[in-house]
């Protein structure tokens, strides 16, 4: 008797959990304009979706068929499961003469490492060693001061890419912003402004052997957590307290919320710019937000996320203070075949860039 007792208390609990993990998987079709709450359930899609499936294994091991729920919920939700955690076991090899594309958040060229320019920067290092025909970087810095990484010593040390643009991220925030380096021409360049002081975007038109590829470099809007923030966030997962998890909590609603607005704003006004786009198109950079978000379904409409494609597992791209995400993303129309998307796990920012192959469809 007892044990019927609590089973049927669990399985209760069980189908709680299973409608939140549904609302969770299909949040991102709510703008968070209208109510920002349902933003907040996707952020935690990964948590539901572990407790789904040790749910399914309670049942299973306890020989119920109460685990047929838990399956029946995980098929109906398998789309988003895929986004957030692609599984692609056989490695794939890019076709020959493939384009290899990497994006990059370097946070300041290197963790803000701009003044030791007599040492080796990794991460122009990092780039060389990949060896991409494009590169698309997000927080890109430089500073022209004697002694220090300048603009020119970068372009001198990418001398593989003979064409380059760089974008500041505002009239006011002239010293970090994008930046493109290709290995081909650029024939057009039209930049994306926002109602931001640090976040654009920026198009591009490149001549790739005389066909035209598009591709839209974005940082989009942060989700406001200062390093302090963040700081505490690690100190309050090390040390649990009640009063810390109240008082971060609010912090946390207000700043996210805030950040999933403004983002929504911006993904609309690229949505309609992507519209507009009738060739070959990568949009890629980073968005701020994870594949379970309404800035992730509203940019990538219906073109392809090139790491659910090609790529294995949730890969995490951003990595501080125990905040693990993916929000760097590389999206495709079908004018474009992707593979071999990976993520490095490089430490030199608090992103992790992604690389991905391209070919060119007929």
């Amino acid at each position: 008797m007892i044990g019927r007792l609590f089973d049927g208390l669990m399985f209760i609990v069980n189908l709680v959990l299973l409608g939140v993990f549904a609302l969770s998987a299909y949040s991102d079709h709510i703008s968070p304009k209208f109510s920002v709450y349902p933003s907040f359930l996707g952020i935690l899609f990964p948590f539901f979706l572990i407790a789904v499936i040790l749910f399914m294994i309670y049942w299973t091991i306890r020989m119920r068929w109460y685990a047929l729920v838990s399956l029946l919920f995980l098929v109906a939700c398998w789309e988003p499961v895929t986004r957030y955690v692609p599984y692609h076991f056989v490695e794939q090899t890019p076709a020959e003469g493939a384009i290899k594309f990497l994006t990059y958040n370097t946070c300041g060229m290197g963790r803000y490492n701009l003044s030791k320019a007599e040492k080796k920067n990794e991460v122009i290092e990092f780039i060389k060693n990949e060896d991409p025909d494009i590169v698309c970087l997000q927080e890109f810095s430089f500073d022209n001061r004697k002694g220090a990484l300048s603009e020119a010593k970068i372009r001198k040390q990418l001398s593989k890419y003979p064409y380059y643009h760089y974008k500041p991220s505002s009239v006011n925030y002239s010293h970090s912003g994008l930046a493109i380096f290709s290995k081909y021409p650029i024939r057009k360049v039209q930049g994306i402004d926002y109602k931001s002081m640090y976040n654009s975007s920026c198009l591009y038109v490149l001549d790739v052997n005389g066909r035209p590829l598009t591709v839209i470099n974005n940082h989009l809007e942060s989700n406001k957590l200062s390093p302090e923030d963040r700081q505490f966030y690690d100190a309050m997962i090390q040390h649990f307290e009640t009063q810390k998890i109240d008082e971060f909590r609010t912090t946390l609603i207000h700043k996210l919320g805030t950040g999933y607005r403004v983002r929504a704003t911006q993904a609309e006004q690229l949505r309609d710019i992507i519209k507009e786009v009738n060739t070959p198109l990568i949009v890629c950079g980073d968005f701020n937000d994870t594949p379970i978000s309404y800035c992730y379904q509203t940019i990538r409409g219906n073109m392809t996320d090139a790491f659910r494609n090609s790529g294995f597992g949730p890969g995490i791209t951003y990595h501080e203070n125990k905040f693990l995400f993916r929000i760097d993303h590389i999206f495709h129309n079908d004018s474009l075949s992707s593979s071999n998307a990976r993520v490095h796990h490089v430490k030199w920012s608090d992103h992790y860039p992604v690389t991905v192959s391209f070919c060119l469809m007929n």
